[in-house]
């Protein structure tokens, strides 16, 4: 009888043991709604003055938590209006493997009304991103060379970027 009352006892405090630890999992789990807060306060300091340094942290960190939330705030700020900020967005945003990240970077390498400094960053995160895919030269070229045909600034981009990535070829 007192076998049966001690077993009794160990497998009632096993599982309050579970429930005690499942609850404060249940209390302490970060939400995501705290994610997405975090995110916030993230760009807001991005968007104020600040250090290359810092802001390259920064971006890193959106990158790392690889949340929609935190990839759709990097693509947001490649449309900054400070060219600074948008190419290191750029940058950060050519190691997210997405097919929304390349677009992305398509869609700003090709665009008429950003910059040529602004251009000239999304064409380099994308050749880096096209390498690191594995890509040759003869693969990657149409993508590099599309959105920069006509402007000899970005042309000079790309020679650089497939002399530096694809040198042998």
């Amino acid at each position: 009888m007192r076998g049966a009352c001690v077993g009794w006892l160990v497998r009632g405090k096993g599982l309050l043991l579970v429930a005690a630890v499942a609850g404060v999992l249940w209390v302490a789990w970060p939400t995501a709604q705290a994610g997405d807060e975090r995110v916030q306060d993230i760009v807001k300091v991005l968007k104020a003055p600040g250090g290359m340094n810092r802001r390259l942290a920064l971006l890193e960190e959106l990158r790392q938590k690889d949340t929609t939330a935190a990839r759709q705030a990097i693509a947001d700020l490649t449309d900054s209006g400070q060219d600074r900020l948008a190419v290191l967005a750029l940058a950060t945003l050519g190691r997210v493997d997405t097919s929304s990240a390349k677009s992305k970077l398509e869609t700003v390498a090709g665009s008429g009304t950003r910059s040529d400094f602004v251009r000239s960053g999304a064409l380099l995160a994308l050749a880096h991103r096209e390498k690191r895919a594995g890509r040759s030269w003869s693969e990657a070229k149409s993508t590099l060379e599309r959105p920069a045909a006509s402007n000899q600034k970005l042309l000079d981009v790309v020679s650089a970027a497939r002399a530096k990535l694809w040198k042998g070829e």
